[in-house]
């Protein structure tokens, strides 16, 4: 059997369809509100494999007893921390995961990452290999991808506007060794002090060095110093501001740095279960 909690969209919701298909699988729907019944179904059925968005797979995968052993965990949509995938293999080393990265506009997705316990530590980063029929390229950093699988076009204000060539997946990443990683995106960048910068970068960096802890980057503006990086942690920690930077200081660049620092109880999320950035955006002067 598997859960899944199913997202509002119609691709997310044909790739989930597809999976229980092909895994001959119950479809089994929860809503995010009722996450803790997690726990009962695998006390049912200690096998039973989880599909959904990573935010879903994180807050759902607490929920599940030591004495389960998912049949895999299937994460499509947003990508997911490698700290992350690393904690629930080693929880269930018996358990594969299936990070399925690509565009809304894809009835499928691009990149398939499927990774179990044995997996070394730089794959679990990537975002795997690119499936038959698609090709991809890096542009100044962009990543840019050409499918079978497209749609041939879009519906801009009313009027059907077709497809020209690649497409910018809005996505920032690098290539090393034919290995893709993500960088962050491109429609979240910000200018601190001259320099252009990725938040979810920085995001996922600090997520990496904390590991436990939700974190979600801002840019905010200062009086005096203009965009500034803010840090705002939901943590059971009561971090200081110098153990911090001194844990930041060898993997982000000095304008990647954060310059201020919030601590918040419990994260915004989105009906689709995303981190509600307007939400604390909006919350930082209240804080």
């Amino acid at each position: 059997s598997s859960a899944t909690l199913l997202k509002p969209y119609l691709v997310s919701a044909l790739c989930h369809f597809l999976v229980h298909l092909l895994s001959d699988s119950e479809l089994v729907f929860l809503p995010p509100e009722d996450l803790g019944s997690v726990a009962r179904l695998y006390r049912e059925s200690p096998r039973t494999a989880f599909v959904g968005s990573p935010m879903h797979l994180l807050m759902g995968a607490s929920s599940i007893g030591p004495a389960a052993e998912p049949a895999f965990f299937f994460s499509s949509g947003d990508f997911i921390y490698a700290n992350k995938i690393a904690e629930l293999l080693a929880r269930f080393p018996k358990s594969k995961f299936y990070l399925v990265y690509g565009l809304a506009e894809l009835a499928g997705r691009f990149f398939v990452n499927e990774l179990d316990a044995s997996s070394p530590a730089e794959r679990l980063g990537s975002v795997g290999s690119c499936i038959d029929g698609t090709r991809y390229r890096i542009e100044d950093g962009a990543l840019f991808v050409d499918s079978d699988f497209l749609f041939l076009g879009y519906i801009v204000d009313g009027k059907y506007v077709p497809r020209a060539g690649s497409h910018p997946s809005g996505d920032l990443a690098r290539e090393e060794g034919g290995v893709v990683y993500l960088r962050g995106r491109s429609n979240d960048q910000v200018k601190v002090g001259g320099n252009k910068v990725s938040l979810q970068h920085i995001e996922r960096t600090v997520s990496e060095i904390l590991v436990d802890d939700v974190c979600v980057v801002v840019g905010s503006e200062h009086r005096l110093l203009g965009t500034v990086i803010a840090l705002v942690l939901c943590s059971k920690r009561d971090y200081g501001r110098t153990e911090l930077l001194g844990r930041f200081k060898d993997r982000l660049q000095p304008h990647e740095l954060p310059h201020l620092f919030y601590r918040i109880d419990k994260v915004p999320y989105t009906q689709t279960m995303k981190i509600d950035r307007r939400a604390v955006q909006g919350a930082l002067g209240t804080l």
